[in-house]
């Protein structure tokens, strides 16, 4: 298959999702105590789901012979070391970046009836993924007062 003009619009999804900080949280092994585990690994299943997608778009563009650029990580080092619940508030507000870029690369691809339909295909799922992560975010407060204890 040969290059479209769309691919390099789905070039920038591929990066906006592979080094968003749900990605880099997952390289970086999220340490939980023990009451945040279960979110954790929550969080690292998002983490994965998020790299299907990746996956998906890069075969897609690797099939049309298109030179696939990854990108790289902004700097997230500050965000080692600490807490879940703190974590969560970046990671939610990092999604909504990658929901609005995935959003955006849809609606200028609306015309193209294949390229379109995956890009709504994707933001479907980040969107999914982001009210995953809010949900994470309700439980872990949740359940916060009887860490107290």
């Amino acid at each position: 298959m040969m290059n479209t003009a769309a691919d390099p619009i789905l070039n920038d999804v591929l990066v906006s999702l592979h080094r968003s900080l749900l990605q880099y949280v997952a390289e970086a092994w999220p340490w939980a105590d023990a009451h945040s585990v279960a979110t954790r690994d929550a969080v690292l299943a998002q983490s994965v789901l998020q790299h299907h997608t990746v996956e998906q778009l890069a075969s897609l563009l690797r099939d049309r012979g298109y030179p696939i650029q990854f990108g790289t990580y902004p700097d997230f080092s500050h965000l080692n070391y600490v807490s879940l619940d703190f974590l969560l508030t970046r990671l939610i507000a990092d999604q909504q970046r990658v929901v609005a870029d995935c959003e955006a690369a849809a609606r200028e691809l609306a015309d193209d009836p294949e390229d379109g339909a995956v890009l709504n295909t994707v933001a479907v799922a980040e969107r999914e993924r982001l009210a995953a992560l809010r949900a994470l975010q309700q439980t872990s407060r949740a359940a916060a007062p009887s860490r107290a204890g």
